[in-house]
């Protein structure tokens, strides 16, 4: 367990702000359409 604290920290790390503010823009957005268009096909059904 201790191995993978250590990795994830090494991650953190080695990640700058700029890479995880895009990562996270564009995963917000991923999850944002992909419930879009499921509401869509919902409400056409």
């Amino acid at each position: 367990m201790k191995y993978v604290f250590k990795v994830a920290e090494t991650w953190g790390v080695q990640m700058n702000l700029t890479q995880m503010t895009w990562f996270s823009t564009w995963t917000f957005s991923a999850l944002f359409w992909t419930s879009a268009v499921w509401a869509g096909l919902l409400m056409h059904l």
